[in-house]
């Protein structure tokens, strides 16, 4: 399933729960803090992490065709960092915050005469893409 229907499938479950919770009280609201707020960029980190790995892993399972008279393989990659990682207070209690990340996917190929070099090319961006994920905090910890 793309990352943009992903992203849209979460907003809408997140507004759900939004929607059909009773509002927290005053009291409630001030008793959450910032705690899930800060917690959130220590999960953008981790979530990040999973993403080099992933891009490693895609690296290093390339697979090179022959087009004319060159080899050419493509893999998904992923920028250095978030490009925005920031959470906010819904004022429900079912999901007292939701979380924004985004990030830059990028599409790299790898190319040459034979198989060898291809793979030892340098990988050059072929496209790249800014995806927003979204996460929300159940009261107890941030979920994907």
């Amino acid at each position: 399933m793309p990352r943009i229907i992903r992203s849209c499938l979460a907003l809408a479950s997140v507004l759900l729960l939004a929607c059909s919770s009773t509002p927290p009280t005053t009291s409630q609201r001030t008793s959450t803090g910032a705690g899930p707020a800060q917690q959130f960029s220590g999960f953008c980190e981790d979530w990040m992490a999973k993403l080099r790995e992933r891009e490693r892993a895609n690296l290093s399972g390339i697979k090179l065709r022959a087009i004319g008279n060159r080899v050419v393989g493509e893999y998904t990659g992923y920028g250095s960092g978030a490009l925005e990682c920031s959470a906010q207070a819904t004022g429900f209690s079912a999901t007292p915050f939701v979380g924004t990340l985004i990030y830059e996917e990028i599409l790299y190929a790898k190319t040459g005469k034979t198989r060898v070099r291809a793979r030892r090319s340098t990988a050059r961006p072929v496209r790249r893409i800014e995806v927003t994920e979204l996460f929300r905090y159940d009261g107890k910890r941030w979920l994907p």
